[in-house]
């Protein structure tokens, strides 16, 4: 597991696939950040906190994504599937506290999605 502090932590870490991040404070993100397969999230036991001027984070397959705040614009999506996967395996979401949406939509036909 990786702890990460700040914004340029984060990036370099959610597109490494199968990682495992945890995040300790709150970090401001100017728009969506697009997790790598096998990505698991999950805020600190102090404080984890997402906040999205624009857009939000973007499950891609097999995400994990656990006690954190997440917060967007109240009409944006502050959780979303990247919806053109065949295959989205297991996708997780647990104690969330959200602003904004939640959108967990397919826009075809998926071999898998549990």
């Amino acid at each position: 597991m990786v702890t990460v502090k700040t914004l340029e932590e984060l990036i370099k870490e959610i597109s490494k696939e199968n990682n495992t991040i945890e995040v300790a404070g709150s970090i401001l993100i100017p728009q969506s950040l697009k997790l790598a397969k096998g990505v698991k999230i999950s805020g600190s036991e102090d404080l984890g906190f997402l906040s999205f001027s624009e857009g939000g984070l973007v499950l891609n397959a097999d995400n994990d994504v656990k006690n954190l705040m997440i917060s967007a614009t109240p009409s944006g999506r502050a959780i979303y599937l990247e919806s053109s996967k065949k295959d989205l395996g297991t996708i997780k979401l647990e104690n969330l506290t959200v602003t904004g949406q939640v959108q967990i939509l397919t826009r075809r036909s998926n071999n898998k999605e549990n």
